[in-house]
């Protein structure tokens, strides 16, 4: 946007609606740049924050934790919805959080390590989108 345009004074407002459309859309693909990146970036710190339990000798083991990934659930010009998701497990994501029954009685113990990330995720997106915007 820094360089000039001659304008006939009876374009002028054509030309500012023009630019300002423009400036419109670089914002939108900057935030949804930004959401991706922050979501990404969440997968992979869930990744190393997931509960995991060790299996015997010689099996195979933490399925769980690997499977974090991000999936983009809409996207237009202007907007873009992302979700992060386990896809080896998904059932056992609320199971783990909130603590679940147990088959001879009692309860598990939860562990969470979804919400402490998505509170710490709002924070990042935030702090991204100001920082896209003070260039």
């Amino acid at each position: 946007m820094s360089s000039t345009i001659k304008v006939k004074p009876d374009e002028l407002a054509d030309v500012i609606v023009k630019e300002l459309q423009t400036y419109k859309q670089e914002v939108a693909d900057d935030m949804k740049a930004a959401c991706l990146e922050c979501a990404k970036t969440a997968a992979a710190d869930l990744k190393v924050t997931s509960p995991y339990r060790r299996h015997k000798k010689g099996t195979k083991g933490g399925h769980y934790r690997t499977g974090w990934d991000v999936s983009v659930l809409y996207e237009s010009n202007s907007t873009i919805r992302v979700a992060i998701h386990n896809k080896k497990k998904p059932g056992l994501v609320h199971l783990l959080e909130h603590g679940h029954a147990k088959k001879n009685g009692g309860r598990t113990k939860a562990l969470p390590h979804v919400e402490p990330e998505e509170r710490k995720l709002e924070g990042m997106i935030t702090q991204e989108v100001v920082q896209r915007f003070k260039r």
